[in-house]
């Protein structure tokens, strides 16, 4: 009798750790989907944001050649200005050369600016990325701590 009681008692406190174990499963099984739903977003959100990032690069890469392109024909300009500088006895079309450098040179400003404010965006991008990245590491550390905690 005395060992059917203790078997018993023991079958009783089994059964509780069980309960127990079964409530922190449930538990964790919850909050693992919450945070694989957050993960799944956030992967989404940063494949956006690469597509977005390479989609700027390659613009910039653009204006970077079409800036290129006008020094050289600015380059070019200035090279024929130089060698007919001497044969011109009518300064017309020598204001009309330097009228156009002028021009070339506020088409350069005006892209090299546009450069500026895209490696401006694509920089706070990358900033933002990070800042979400390690805001996310750190959610993830403090939830298992408290996990740790509550086991």
């Amino acid at each position: 009798p005395d060992v059917r009681s203790k078997l018993e008692k023991a079958a009783d406190e089994v059964s509780r750790a069980l309960e127990k174990i079964s409530k922190k499963e449930s538990m964790f099984k919850t909050r693992q989907d919450g945070m694989s739903g957050d993960y799944k977003a956030q992967a989404v959100k940063m494949k956006e944001n690469t597509e977005e990032f390479n989609r700027l690069t390659a613009h910039v890469q653009e204006l970077e050649s079409e800036l290129y392109d006008i020094e050289e024909k600015l380059a070019d300009i200035k090279k024929k200005m130089d060698d007919n500088q001497s044969k011109i006895s009518d300064t017309s079309p020598l204001l009309k050369i330097k009228k156009e450098c002028q021009k070339l040179k506020n088409e350069i400003r005006s892209i090299d600016i546009r450069i500026g404010v895209i490696s401006n965006t694509l920089l706070q991008l990358k900033l933002k990325e990070r800042h979400k990245d390690e805001t996310n590491n750190k959610a993830i550390h403090n939830e298992d701590d408290e996990m740790d905690i509550e086991i």
